[in-house]
């Protein structure tokens, strides 16, 4: 177990993360199959045992980019050449995602939780349970109906 739902597991040799889901993931799975982007996270597969849901994704071995920042040291971002990186890294997901796949989507929940790390700290994008397709308007701007996300709570110490 590496998460509260998410499992570590092996698949013909290679390392994959298992996420046990219970609701439905149809519009989940349906959007990622559709994508292949290097700074999104891959769906290798989906299967129902008893009512339960799993969906097997490429295992990122340095977790999230929250989980790394929430370490009391972590080298491997305090360069800046590597903050950066990750920063482009999500950027270019996005741009893939809002102006290169077939109708445009939004993904309604980018936070450090769902930006996942690699053996090289290049960012993944990941969980597009909130994902929802955008709707170009005739002026051509995108507009979504509701706005959805993670609540964010900031602690400043001062």
């Amino acid at each position: 177990m590496i998460g509260s739902s998410v499992y570590c597991g092996i698949l013909d040799g290679e390392t994959v993360a298992i996420k046990k889901m219970i609701n439905n993931v149809c519009k989940e799975v349906n959007l990622l199959k559709k994508i292949n982007h290097f700074n999104i996270i891959s769906l290798y597969g989906a299967c129902e045992h008893h009512g339960v849901i799993y969906l097997v994704y490429e295992f990122m071995e340095n977790g999230s980019l929250k989980d790394l920042l929430c370490k009391k040291s972590a080298p491997e971002v305090e360069s800046w050449n590597c903050r950066i990186q990750i920063a482009v890294d999500v950027a270019h997901g996005l741009l893939y995602l809002h102006n290169f796949t077939d109708t445009g989507y939004v993904h309604k929940d980018i936070s450090s939780g769902n930006v996942l790390l690699d053996k090289q700290l290049r960012a993944k994008i990941a969980n597009f349970s909130l994902a929802r397709s955008a709707v170009r308007g005739e002026s051509g701007n995108v507009s979504t109906k509701t706005a959805l996300g993670t609540k964010v709570t900031w602690h400043l110490n001062i």
